[in-house]
């Protein structure tokens, strides 16, 4: 999207209010860090147009909705459970057979962030879920919300429903990477978020503990492209050997996911690590949902 400065874009908005144009969007670019609902929305939107979204689809979709408002909305008043589900329902159907009608509701962008919805996330799900553009609008708005994946475990989301989310987001983010803290830097925290910081938002952050015969497993998994990480035969002595520098001050690592601008992520991403700690112990990965889900 062409770029504007926000004074430019609030003067416009001001003068000419509810006559700006309709801009259509790809859905998919309105989904950040700050939108962790939205990739759950599109979980159950999935499934629903496959005819799966009973059972846990429906779960996670409720348990989020619960974390994030208590399952009540003034408008279009929604009290319980039934009335969320019925109403994203009949959403997914009108969206089918009659597409998105601007006369009846646009997604509201605030001019301060031009990738941020301040509401329609169960349209922009929609949208992500059948492959249309979504119809949105300027607003003098300099709203900031975070609704981070730190929002929805706050107010007791379930980490397995948010692991789940966080997958789902990297189907959805071009921009997301990947990054791993080990134990090695636990007194440098603070200058691994600065470098984090630099090149955009977390988008989820989880820490497991592993045994010995894991923690081998695990450097096999993330690097199952190299050649060094070795094979079957000798017991994968190249992982076994990286396992062993990268776990001898702890047996635990951060998982941590991101997004980024590309050419940001790929300057910096060869860089600040080796900066950071000389041994590799924070690694950077490209998004990669089949390794993340193994890991």
């Amino acid at each position: 999207m062409r770029q504007f400065s926000t004074k430019l874009l609030k003067r416009a908005i001001s003068a000419w209010g509810n006559r700006l144009p309709t801009i259509w969007r790809n859905p998919s670019k309105l989904v950040s860090a700050n939108r962790f609902d939205i990739p759950a929305k599109v979980i159950y939107a999935k499934n629903f147009f496959r005819g799966t979204e009973e059972g846990w689809p429906t779960d996670l979709y409720l348990a989020h909705i619960n974390s994030f408002n208590g399952f009540f909305e003034k408008e279009p008043a929604k009290n319980c459970e039934g009335d969320f589900l019925n109403e994203f329902n009949t959403l997914l159907r009108s969206v089918v057979e009659q597409g998105f009608d601007t006369a009846v509701s646009t997604i509201p962008i605030g001019w301060s962030d031009l990738n941020f919805p301040i509401n329609g996330a169960h349209r922009i799900a929609a949208g992500i879920s059948l492959s249309k553009n979504v119809p949105c609008r300027l607003i003098e708005s300099d709203d900031q919300h975070v609704w981070n994946y730190s929002y929805f475990l706050n107010r007791g989301l379930h980490e397995d429903y948010a692991d789940a989310i966080a997958l789902e987001f990297v189907d959805l983010s071009r921009s997301t990477r990947a990054y791993i803290v080990y134990d090695h830097l636990r007194n440098d925290l603070d200058l691994v978020e600065k470098v984090i910081a630099s090149l955009g938002k977390v988008v989820y952050r989880k820490r497991i503990s592993m045994a010995k015969n894991a923690q081998t497993e695990f450097i096999r998994i993330l690097y199952s492209d190299e050649k060094w990480v070795g094979v079957k035969a000798n017991g994968f002595q190249g992982a076994q050997e990286k396992a062993e520098k990268c776990f001898e001050k702890g047996d635990s690592v951060s998982l941590e996911q991101m997004e980024a601008s590309l050419d940001l992520a790929t300057s910096l991403v060869g860089e600040q690590p080796r900066f950071v700690d000389a041994k590799g112990c924070l690694e950077w990965k490209r998004g990669n949902k089949l390794r993340a889900e193994q890991l």
